[in-house]
């Protein structure tokens, strides 16, 4: 009698998990869950890196008040520049904040936001970051592109070298 009774049909189903197409498939996935789990990382840090310099520009200006012989107003002491760039910084640090919202993920920065800034997400930020997907694709399929060239070039020389060697050994008989 053969085996162990019964039909085995598991490689015919698709969700056997110990197809090839399957583990590949899980694979795929995983290495992508982990790329963007450190480019998330990556937006963390440099969220909190902004808050820090925040901070710190903040601490500086108020010490330098200080030591001038009083407290400046802050809205004085500041450029305009400063003023946009701080606004920036604070939008940015919201989106990241509610892009770790929808991903269930919380992130509490060293530096809470201003309550009296409006918590918005413009549809030219979404744009933006779609542009950004946009050209790191790009730029990694024209990486391919040349890494495809440079095998194609290479394997071309690979031909020419068999190809003379071989008519060496013609004129040799």
């Amino acid at each position: 009698m053969g085996g162990h009774g019964g039909l085995n049909i598991l490689p015919q189903k698709r969700w056997n998990v110990y197809n090839r197409d399957n583990k590949l498939k899980v694979s795929r996935d995983e290495a992508k869950h982990a790329a963007e789990q450190q480019e998330l990382q990556e937006r963390h840090r440099a969220a909190e890196a902004q808050a820090r310099r925040k901070l710190l520009l903040q601490r500086a200006r108020q010490r330098r008040a200080e030591a001038l012989g009083g407290a400046a107003p802050a809205a004085e002491s500041g450029t305009d520049e400063e003023e946009e760039g701080q606004q920036l910084a604070d939008e940015q640090q919201q989106q990241l904040l509610l892009q770790d919202s929808r991903d269930g993920q919380h992130f509490q920065p060293h530096t809470k936001p201003k309550q009296h800034r409006q918590q918005t997400t413009a549809p030219a930020e979404d744009n933006a970051e779609q542009q950004l997907q946009h050209s790191r694709k790009r730029q990694r399929q024209q990486q391919q592109l040349l890494q495809d060239e440079d095998a194609a070039e290479e394997q071309q020389q690979q031909l020419q070298q068999i190809q003379h060697h071989q008519q060496q050994l013609v004129e040799q008989q």
